[in-house]
């Protein structure tokens, strides 16, 4: 019996590409365009790092694989052999996503409910971190924003200089209701009567206050 006086591993490098499957020589060709575009798409998202790890990643599968043709590795062999150094050597580029993709989970989107104002128009006196926080549609108890935090700063101020009467808690000392008027807080309370009038004065109108 005669044996197969060649197999594909002593093929020359040009014979074994002819004799590639066209799905094989198509692979072949394509790796270099899909791993471009992969690094095109990688480009806007990474740091300058991360675009020199891709580019050393692809000189070495690359120059890996043409080297070990020109050693007469066959071609299929060699084109994985590439592709093998390239997923390898892209794992410290994984890395970096990873952590950049913690670093932006590490800041929640801060989402707003909306006040029940049907209930809130029956309260009748309102702190000032209830009151700046509904003034802008904030339902109490929710992540102050800018803006709430600047009304409270309105009535803070509106409070120390005695426009907006602050309600005094039953048997605190005057001296002691006389420190908190000169320097209110966000627990500071006003009557609902006293913040609409106070509203109305500068042309305000909030929901929650609507009579």
């Amino acid at each position: 019996m005669s044996s197969n006086p060649s197999t594909p591993y002593e093929l020359s490098p040009q014979a074994t590409m002819a004799a590639a499957k066209p799905e094989q020589r198509l692979a072949g060709m394509t790796f270099l365009r899909d791993a471009f575009d992969d690094a095109g798409k990688i480009r806007s998202t990474t740091s300058m790092l991360a675009l020199a790890l891709i580019a050393t990643s692809l000189a070495a599968s690359v120059g890996g694989a043409l080297w070990a043709i020109q050693l007469g590795v066959s071609y299929p062999i060699a084109i994985m052999a590439g592709y093998c150094t390239l997923a390898v050597s892209a794992c410290p580029l994984a890395a970096l996503w990873i952590v950049k993709a913690l670093g932006q989970s590490a800041t929640p989107n801060v989402v707003t409910a909306s006040p029940n104002y049907a209930a809130w128009k029956l309260v009748k006196k309102f702190s000032v971190s209830d009151a700046s926080r509904l003034w802008c549609d904030i339902e109490p108890g929710a992540a102050a924003t800018q803006e709430s935090s600047a009304w409270a700063r309105a009535l803070l101020d509106a409070i120390s200089r005695g426009e907006l009467p602050m309600i005094e808690s039953a048997g605190v000392r005057r001296e002691v209701a006389e420190r908190e008027r000169n320097n209110p807080n966000w627990h500071t309370e006003m009557t609902q009567d006293a913040l609409r009038s106070w509203a109305k004065s500068h042309g305000y109108n909030p929901r929650f206050l609507h009579d």
